[in-house]
Formats: C-alpha cells, sequence, structure tokens
C-alpha cells in the first residue's frame, strides 16, 4: 500500500514539474531552432530582416502591429522584398483572407519558425468580389507565424512541413 501511495504521489510531482516547465520555462523554439514568434514581436513593425529558410537566405518584411496585420499586402502592386512575415503572439487558427489584392501568393504557415502547413497560389480576388464572399484561407492546425510570398515561390525553394524558418 505505501509503495503504491509512493508511486502515486511521484507520478504527480512529475506531472506537476512537467505542466510547470512547460508554462514558466517554455522553449523559444518548440523543439526546433527556428525563430520564435516573440523575437519577431519584438523587432520594430515593417522593418526587413534576413532569414535563412531551407538553407537560403532571403529579406522579410516582419510585419507585427495590428494594423499592419489588417493591412497586410492589401493595396500593393508587388510584394518589396521576398516575403512578408507576420507574427502573432498566440498560437491559433489564423485567418488571410485577399481583400484588395492585386497579385496570387503562396502562404507558408509556421509554428515559431517551423513549417506546419503551405498553402499553394491564393488567388487575388476579382474587383467585384465582395468583402463577404471573400475566401480565407486557414492553416490545418494552430500557428503563430505566417509568410506570404510570391505565388511559386513554395515550389521554387522546395519548401515544406517541417522545414525551419531562422533568423
Amino acid at each position: 500500500m505505501k509503495i503504491k501511495l509512493v508511486i502515486t504521489s511521484l507520478l504527480v510531482v512529475f506531472i506537476a514539474l512537467f505542466i510547470i516547465r512547460g508554462v514558466f520555462f517554455s522553449v523559444d523554439t518548440v523543439g526546433n531552432s527556428g525563430v520564435a514568434s516573440h523575437q519577431l514581436l519584438e523587432l520594430q513593425d515593417g522593418s526587413i530582416h534576413r532569414f535563412l529558410l531551407n538553407d537560403q537566405q532571403f529579406l522579410f518584411e516582419v510585419v507585427n502591429s495590428s494594423a499592419s496585420k489588417i493591412q497586410g499586402l492589401s493595396g500593393r502592386t508587388e510584394i518589396g522584398s521576398d516575403g512578408t512575415l507576420f507574427a502573432f503572439e498566440q498560437i491559433a487558427i489564423h485567418s488571410i483572407w485577399m481583400k484588395e489584392m492585386k497579385f496570387d501568393i503562396d502562404l507558408i504557415w509556421l509554428l515559431d519558425g517551423e513549417v506546419v502547413d503551405v498553402t499553394l497560389g491564393a488567388k487575388k480576388p476579382d474587383q467585384e468580389t465582395q468583402l463577404q464572399e471573400l475566401k480565407i484561407y486557414q492553416p490545418k492546425t494552430g500557428v503563430n507565424q505566417v509568410l506570404e510570398v510570391e505565388r511559386g515561390f513554395v515550389e521554387k525553394w522546395n519548401v515544406k512541413e517541417g522545414g525551419l524558418l531562422i533568423k
């Protein structure tokens, strides 16, 4: 009886330590070496930074303010860098729409720098498309970063799930 109580107590302590470790000592990169979202949130909104993706160097514009995230690439005639990297505070099923977009894009969905999903060829809407008719793009799992790149980028650079974005 005492052995069972000791084992149960140890198990409870182990579980509690595991939970506390996850809450108070969260790993920046969720077990990988990709860029953590909190690092991106500390950068100046709209600033352009050098990143590695699949061992290739790219310049991505960091978007981390609410206003910039809402605006996104709407109204632009080009991306202006190799891509636009949205950083979110929370892991969630974030949505992207193509409001006032003038070109098609690929979407790379990331969790702290690790590619967890891709959307190929998100299409710009026709000018007559009403807001409520716009297609909403979402990842298949929770993310805290979205990288918008030119259509064809994902295939050209062989971006796949498990790939890492490194700052």
